[in-house]
């Protein structure tokens, strides 16, 4: 039986609701609508450069959006935590503080300075071991957020990633950014549907292969993808291609354990 022209139009809105809901609001528009960047100046977010031209351009709106959560998922290998040491270099040069939140205890400030991260004004949070519940953390990161950090970068463990504690913890940091107006940054393999449905942008990392020099990997080349965008156009893709600087490791000179 046919539908009638009312239930059509009930069931499209319906459909586009879910589209956009799922994959942002700028997934689908009338085509009489002005693109993301044909908008007028100042009605876009502000971002936070990655450090990365590349990477930045895929978002539409120059990098990363201040006040919002964006999610970068991939394998072991893929160039995420690199990405992230470019987003803390970029965010060390404008911010008082920025916190890392270290729940895989892997953070290796020796590689964030070699990137450009001003490490005085670096903070690590992290368990006191791996295998810790992320619940002590994510309050003490919510703490220092309202306190007034300037950005917060979440390195998640599959463990915590699907974890009880990202249920409320994953809305209440985003909102607590959204309010300071500061990016919230999570990288991981996976991400569970509260932190998923959170995100403003989903950013999907896959290694091609490894840059290699007399012998030596020296890099990572990489394929990044935008699989979710509220701020943009999802879908976009770019090869990237992301260094190794060379050296030793020293101690973090500042870290916090929540007690």
């Amino acid at each position: 039986m046919a539908l009638s022209a009312t239930s059509r139009e009930t069931s499209l809105d319906s459909a586009v609701g879910l589209i956009k809901a799922r994959f942002g609001s700028a997934a689908l528009q009338r085509a009489s609508q002005p693109s993301p960047r044909e908008l007028e100046p100042g009605t876009l977010p502000d971002a936070v450069s990655t450090g990365i031209p590349a990477v930045d351009a895929l978002t539409g709106v120059g990098g990363l959006p201040n006040g919002r959560l964006s999610i970068c998922l991939g394998s072991c290998g893929s160039g995420k935590t690199l990405l992230a040491y470019h987003l803390l270099a970029s965010l060390s040069r404008q911010a008082a503080v920025v916190l890392w939140l270290d729940l895989t205890r892997q953070a290796d400030p020796w590689l964030m300075s070699r990137v450009g991260a001003q490490l005085d004004r670096v903070l690590l949070l992290r368990p006191p071991t791996s295998e810790e519940s992320p619940g002590p953390s994510l309050e003490a990161a919510l703490s220092l957020v309202r306190a007034g950090v300037g950005g917060l970068v979440v390195d998640l463990s599959a463990r915590a990633a699907h974890g009880n504690a990202w249920d409320p913890m994953a809305a209440n940091l985003t909102a607590a950014c959204a309010r300071t107006g500061i990016p919230f940054f999570a990288m991981g393999e996976v991400a569970g549907d509260p932190l998923r449905y959170a995100a403003s942008v989903v950013l999907r990392l896959e290694r091609r292969e490894w840059a290699w020099s007399h012998g030596d990997i020296t890099g990572v080349r990489l394929m990044a993808t935008v699989e979710k965008n509220k701020v943009g156009l999802p879908g976009r893709s770019a090869e990237v291609e992301l260094d190794y600087p060379l050296g030793g490791f020293f101690a973090p000179r500042y870290e916090v354990t929540p007690a």
